[in-house]
């Protein structure tokens, strides 16, 4: 059984952690796509418009697990050096294969101003997940059009967006 929660972004109420079709209906966990890792440590991705690469330094647990994870993300220019006035408008670990996710409990700038930890992704099912990124910063600009899949209501948008791939396999 899923749980629902408030999601972070609106208080309206509108928003649920716990987003997608078939809630209350049992479902599979799948098998992820080769390729897709399983530790998302040393994991480097770029943005749509290739600006701005998300960068993840560490993780817990080590290897992405059901449950709980906490990653902490750097976030670079395009020529590789930290990107200091970043801004991560909305945080969502999304399972594109059932249409269901949420976002993480916390979004931490870290006192390196390019860094954030994001706490408590819950990836609830093995299979493939996506962890997406509304971003922005002023060095880069750009017109705020890029939502996550948690903000389907587009309360949230960002600059540009990162989606960082991660699978969680069987224990």
């Amino acid at each position: 059984m899923l749980a629902m929660s408030a999601c972070a972004g609106g208080d309206d109420g509108d928003d649920v952690q716990m987003q997608g079709p078939g809630l209350g209906e049992e479902m599979k966990d799948v098998s992820c796509p080769a390729g897709v890792p399983v530790s998302g440590i040393g994991l480097e991705t770029p943005s749509q418009t290739k600006t701005i690469t998300a960068r993840v330094l560490d993780a817990t647990p080590k290897t992405a697990a059901r449950f709980d994870n906490s990653w902490t993300v750097q976030f670079l220019d395009a020529q590789g050096a930290p990107l200091n006035d970043v801004t991560i408008n909305n945080a969502c670990a999304w399972m594109y294969v059932h249409q269901h996710g949420g976002p993480p409990m916390a979004v931490t700038q870290l006192s390196d101003p390019s860094t954030f930890e994001l706490k408590a992704l819950n990836l609830f099912m093995r299979g493939p997940w996506s962890i997406e990124l509304a971003v922005s910063s002023p060095s880069k600009g750009g017109t705020p059009t890029q939502m996550t899949a948690c903000d389907r209501n587009g309360k949230a948008l960002g600059m540009d967006k990162i989606a960082l791939s991660i699978c969680v396999q069987d224990e």
